[in-house]
This record gives C-alpha cells, structure tokens and sequence, in this order.
C-alpha cells in the first residue's frame, strides 16, 4: 500500500472518529443543546440543579439554500444534479421530575421535520429520492448528577431514547457519560471522560472526550463545551454574543422507492456551523437565539436500516445557513 494512501486512511479515519465524538451526544438526544449545556455548567460549577422551572419548551428553524449534489457508492458517482433548500424545523419540551442538590431526571420529547427536493439530471442507479421530506419523534429519560472520585467531582449522565416516524415506532437507543473534572471554579472549569453508545450502530461504541470553558472577565468566555465551541462576549445579563462553530446531527430512517436501496434505510446528515452567534434573554425565562454564517455538510450519508453498513454518500458544497430559535421555560 502506498504511503499517501495510507496516510489517507489515517486522516480519514481521524476525522469520522472526531466528529463521531463531537455530534453523538446530539444525534442521541431528545433534550437540547442549550438545557444539555446549562445542566453541565451548574455541575461544573458546584451548584445545586434549580428546581424551578421544571418545564421547557422550544422551536427552531433552519434553512440553507441549494445547490449541486452527487451521490457515490463505493467511490464511483452514480448520480448528480442539483437540491432545492434544506429546511429544518423542530418542536421540543422537557419536565424535570427530580431536581434537587446535584441530581436531575427528566423527560424529553423533540419533533423534527426536515425537507429537501432533488433534481437529478444524470443517474446510473436510483435511489428514490427525489423528494426528502421526513417527520420524526424522539422521546426520552434522562437522568444525571454529581459523585466524588479522588476528591474530585465526577459527573455522570444516562439517557434512554425511543424513535419514530410517520411510519411508527423505529428503535431504540441509549448513552451513558462520565467526566471527570480536573479543575473546577466559577472561572475555570476542565473535565474529561468518556461516552458509551448502545443500539446507536455506531463502529466505535466507547470513546474518550475533553470540554473546556474559562471565563477571563465580566465580559469574555471561552467555552469549549459541546456543541458550540466558541468565544463569547455578554455586554450584560441579557445580551450574549459568540464567534465559532457548532454541530448540527440528524439520524433518522427513510422509506425509499428506488430499486437500489432497501425499502427502509437510516440516513445520518452532520453539519458543521461556522459564523457569530446572538442570543437575547427576557424576563420570565424567555429566550431568543439566533445564528448565520456558513454551513459544512461534513458527512450525508445513507445506511442499512440495521446496522453500520453504508450504501451511499451524498456530497453537498459548503453554503451560507440561518438559525433561528425561541426557549420558554416555567
């Protein structure tokens, strides 16, 4: 095997394993990502959970606009053309039914509708997919708090999630996680750990992360944590502004018409966001977010219903994107 071949692979490798450990969390989850972040920071920070606002409510919306696609399988491109927008919108609620010290239970419930058009001008195989529009449900428990470990804290989250669409129930799936954390202030807060994926079809079930968030002043934070990683800046207490990037998972099951895909696959999509960032609270826990800049489709790729087996790659350009989002908690 040749040399650039092989470090090909390796880098190839890299990257899937990378962003595996970076959007996993989030392909798993009913909860969001705001609520998943909120709740590790009071850990970190040796706070007890609030116990109210027990109740959570959110919407989003995303759109980016189209462009040219080409989809392979196994290297060779079978088809080409050209996508209408992608548009995402998504409902979501939780309740917490345990909240008190360092420990937290909740239910999770999140809707997503996700639309894209494709107009294939050159096509050796068919795969049916002409028109992507997908309704799904995610339902979940999610329980965490805080241990000692070497006089250290030790956080230590479960999650149990079940699937569905238009068509009914699909599967389920759960995550488990524990961090260590090394260093711990309202300043400075640095843990590591691991996470453990069950019926996610994931190749890699265990795997090794790291988060990071320092506060330098009243102004400026840098927050490494999942799954922003970002720098901010909060003028006040009601205004805070971020630059950096995020990530943006989906998995989910489709019903095909093409005659060379099974009648239900599972498609994965992982966008990377890269741009500033703004949210605005009001009083009575009411929270807008909003955020642009440019969209990478890192990985789109269709696989078997029941395993890791991929059957086709989409590949899509880099193109400009908008997030909008509304968060109400009581």
């Amino acid at each position: 095997m040749k040399e650039t071949e092989i470090v090909h692979r390796c880098l190839n490798g890299a990257r899937s394993v990378g962003l595996l450990l970076i959007c996993s969390l989030f392909a798993v989850c009913s909860l969001s990502a705001q609520e998943a972040q909120d709740s590790v920071k009071t850990l970190a920070e040796q706070r007890p959970m609030p116990m109210n606002p027990r109740w959570t409510f959110g919407a989003d919306f995303s759109i980016r606009p189209g462009g040219n696609y080409d989809i392979k399988k196994d290297g060779e491109m079978v088809e080409c053309g050209t996508t209408g927008a992608f548009s995402k919108a998504g409902l979501r609620a939780s309740y917490a039914i345990v909240s008190k010290g360092a420990t937290r239970v909740q239910v999770n419930a999140r809707y997503t509708h996700i639309y894209q058009a494709f107009d294939s001008q050159t096509k050796t195989v068919d795969y049916g997919l002409q028109e992507h529009s997908h309704h799904y449900m995610t339902g979940g428990l999610m329980g965490m708090t805080r241990l000692k470990l070497w006089d250290k804290s030790l956080m230590v989250m479960a999650l149990v999630n079940a699937d569905f669409s238009n068509h009914g129930y699909e599967r389920w799936s759960a995550m488990g996680t524990a961090m260590l954390m090394l260093k711990q202030s309202r300043e400075t807060q640095l843990g590591v750990g691991f996470i453990c994926l069950i019926n996610t079809f994931s190749r890699v079930p265990i795997f090794p992360f790291a988060t990071y968030r320092h506060q330098f002043d009243a102004y400026w934070t840098l927050n490494l944590n999942l799954p922003r990683f970002q720098m901010e800046y909060r003028p006040n207490k009601s205004i805070l502004w971020s630059l950096g990037a995020g990530i943006d998972a989906d998995s989910y099951y489709l019903r095909t018409a093409g005659d060379n895909l099974p009648g239900k696959v599972r498609y994965s999509r992982t966008n990377i966001n890269m741009g500033p960032g703004f949210e605005y609270t009001l009083p009575g826990h009411l929270k807008l977010i909003a955020d642009a800049g440019v969209q990478v489709v890192m990985t789109n790729r269709i696989y078997n219903s029941g395993s890791s087996r991929r059957l086709a790659t989409i590949h899509e350009k880099a193109a400009p994107y908008l997030h909008i989002g509304i968060q109400k908690q009581f």
